[in-house]
Formats: C-alpha cells, structure tokens, sequence
C-alpha cells in the first residue's frame, strides 16, 4: 500500500510540473526532492527498548515571491514512511522482540530560508502531518546550494508522536 501511495504521489507530481510547464508557470521556481531519516518515538514505553527506524521521504516545493526580510519563502508537500522500529521488552526472566510499523503519510509545511553565507541557509519550518503522526510539524535546519539547482538539508523535524533527523536533497528546475 505504501509503495502505491509513493508512486501516486510521484505521478501527481509529475503531472503538475507538466502542467505548469505548459501554461507558462515559472519552472525555476518548482523543486522535487527526497531524502533519508531516522526517527525516534517520544512516548516509548519505559519498561522496553524501541530503537530508531530508518525512513525516507519524498517531496515537491515551490519558491513563493514573498520574502521575509532576506530570507526566501517557500512551500513543500511531501510522503513520509519512517520505516520500522525493533522492539524488545524483557520481565521476570521471560523477553519478546518484534516490530512496531513507523508513522507514513502526507505532510505540508511552509518553510523559511536565512541565508548566513553565499551557499548557506539556516532553515525553519511548519505545518501539518496528514498521516499516522498528523497534526504540527515544526523543523529547524540548514541547507548548503551545492549549486543553482542542487541544495543538501540536514533537518531536525518535530511531529506529534516522533523526532526525526533527516538528510535530504533538493533538485530546482
């Protein structure tokens, strides 16, 4: 079901540059992107031992005309699937082990690039999960432009049930 979802997203996505391609809309200011996280629950049980899950995500931007002061304004939706966390618990000399299936689903978030050097930006973000973890999102970050259309994000991602640590890549058109 998962993959269903990526690959519908991908689609959609793949149609909307198109679109806006064709009707003249600003194609350098359209992003795609995607990227690595590892991501930990906030509320796991004291009593057990639940690691951090290795996750992706899949995402497409735009860059807003309005600015905040220097920094640049944009909007992103995306697909996350946190992956799956190991789980053990042990009591009174008996123990059992298995997995817990990782929050997935859509997200929106606005975000805010400050630039600090000619290729860095310090980042934050905010908005709504859609899926297994919905509600706020917040993020604080940094991105380095490897050049004008390649930029590399190291994030920490603040959802209702997890933390995430995620590494990402942006491509602009």
């Amino acid at each position: 079901m998962k993959k269903v979802i990526v690959v519908a997203l991908a689609i959609v996505m793949g149609i909307a540059v198109g679109t806006a391609s064709a009707a003249g809309f600003d194609m350098t200011k359209v992003y795609v992107g995607g990227g690595l996280a590892s991501s930990s629950l906030d509320d796991a049980p004291s009593s057990g031992d639940i690691s951090r899950a290795t996750g992706f995500q899949i995402f497409g931007g735009y860059d807003l005309p309005y600015n905040l002061g220097p920094a640049k304004t944009a909007v992103e939706v995306g697909y996350m699937d946190q992956g799956d966390y190991d789980w053990t618990f042990s009591a009174y000399g008996y123990s059992a082990s298995g997995k817990i299936a990782g929050p997935a689903g859509l997200w929106a978030t606005a975000l805010a690039l400050y630039p600090v050097a000619p290729q860095i930006n310090i980042l934050a973000r905010i908005g709504l999960d859609f899926g297994d973890d919905d509600g706020l999102i917040i993020g604080v970050g940094a991105g380095y432009d490897v050049n004008k259309q390649i930029q590399v994000r190291a994030e920490y991602v603040k959802r209702p049930n997890t933390t995430s640590l995620e590494a990402n890549v942006a491509y602009h058109f």
